[in-house]
């Protein structure tokens, strides 16, 4: 790769008997990299909606009297119903450039053994039919609690078979921020098996040592290549450009070690 050099224009130019070799590898890489890329920004989308909620949370925490929950009580509602109806565009996103049966095998293992992503997946069926009703308490003067009754669940006679027989292993009040949590535990599960079989090391690494020995410049190719004759006679492969930034390369290779040291 230190054959490679951009002029002012920004366009690339390999010289070289493996020149065709040479591209292909690099478009591998970048294929790679931006594949990659995509995830973490799917899970930093979803961490955003997630965070939203806790925002909303601490802000009628700071209230601790149930004449004041009207706003924050609307904010924390709305954002509930987006982090849940994020999951559908959340699972998309990683589908993309994921094989279904693969993906599928992930999902329902993480659906089989996270019952709160259970509770979650289901409660955003009832939020898309017909919604459901937030509570809030105050425990002890100190606690303050947010919960889904039950019972107001079970009255809904558009509710599956299969969420009526998930409820029954819950107590009346369902605590909400405790199931939040675990599906928001168990999303992250999902796009870091995800993204471990997706990452190429190599391919990382590659582009990293790339960008060190070409520390000038600030640009990689995309697109199609076009060979040809330069002045001095010499073979080049002309391309595009694009943006990149180093930083993004470290970025996912951090992403990649830290989703290694987790065990599943």
């Amino acid at each position: 790769m230190k054959v490679i050099k951009f002029n002012n224009n920004h366009e690339m130019f390999l010289y070289g008997e493996d020149i065709e070799q040479q591209y292909l590898q690099f478009s591998s890489d970048m294929d790679n990299f931006n594949i990659c890329d995509n995830l973490i920004q799917t899970y930093i989308e979803n961490k955003m909606l997630y965070c939203d909620v806790i925002n909303c949370l601490n802000s009628i925490s700071g209230e601790l009297s149930p004449y004041a929950f009207n706003q924050p009580y609307s904010k924390l509602k709305k954002a509930i119903n987006a982090y849940l109806s994020n999951l559908q565009p959340f699972l998309s996103a990683i589908g993309k450039n994921f094989d279904k049966e693969a993906l599928d095998n992930i999902t329902h293992n993480v659906y089989d053994n996270h019952k709160e992503y259970q509770f979650c997946y289901e409660l955003r069926n009832v939020l898309q039919h017909k919604g459901f009703n937030i509570h809030i308490s105050i425990e002890n003067d100190t606690k303050l609690k947010i919960y889904i009754d039950k019972n107001e669940l079970l009255e809904d006679f558009n509710i599956k078979a299969k969420t009526k027989e998930l409820l029954k292993s819950y107590l009346e009040q369902i605590e909400l921020m405790n199931e939040l949590d675990g599906f928001y535990n168990a999303q992250c599960e999902i796009l870091q098996k995800a993204y471990l079989e997706l990452y190429d090391n190599d391919a990382h690494k590659r582009l990293l040592d790339f960008h060190i020995h070409n520390a000038d410049t600030q640009f990689l190719y995309v697109g199609d290549y076009q060979s040809g004759i330069n002045d001095e006679g010499k073979e080049t492969l002309n391309v595009q450009f694009l943006h990149f930034d180093r930083n993004k390369i470290l970025d996912n290779i951090r992403f990649y070690a830290n989703s290694k040291q987790l065990n599943y």
